[in-house]
């Protein structure tokens, strides 16, 4: 469910910089990151959907912890730069490669839980 929500919130975002708000997101130069930091969160909510239907399927609980890592980190990743583009503080600048990293080693997770597959 919360893969599903972030879908939503990244195809809303994704909608917002297209039409409503891109004036003020490109005045604010920070139309290109919030483009990425949306493309981020819609990738990944499929991706941690993907990994957990191939937890059930598979039986290897190493997917499940990949598609938290990836519903973290993106979250991590992605907040921080649309609150920047909607003018609030950035003093949460500081976990935007936190979760890159997060993401990145979600990554290794799936890769190991897909060598297990037999």
């Amino acid at each position: 469910m919360t893969a599903a929500f972030y879908g939503f919130i990244g195809l809303l975002m994704s909608s917002l910089s297209a039409h409503a708000i891109k004036p003020m997101l490109i005045e604010n130069g920070t139309f290109e990151s919030f483009n990425t930091a949306q493309n981020i969160l819609l990738i990944h909510s499929l991706i941690a959907l993907i990994a957990v239907l191939m937890a059930k399927i598979f039986e290897i609980e190493l997917f499940n912890w990949g598609a938290v890592g990836f519903l973290l980190g993106s979250l991590l990743f992605s907040l921080p730069i649309f609150l920047k583009g909607f003018n609030f503080s950035s003093a949460l600048n500081f976990v935007i490669p936190i979760g890159g990293a997060i993401m990145m080693a979600s990554w290794i997770l799936i890769i190991i839980s897909a060598l297990k597959i037999r």
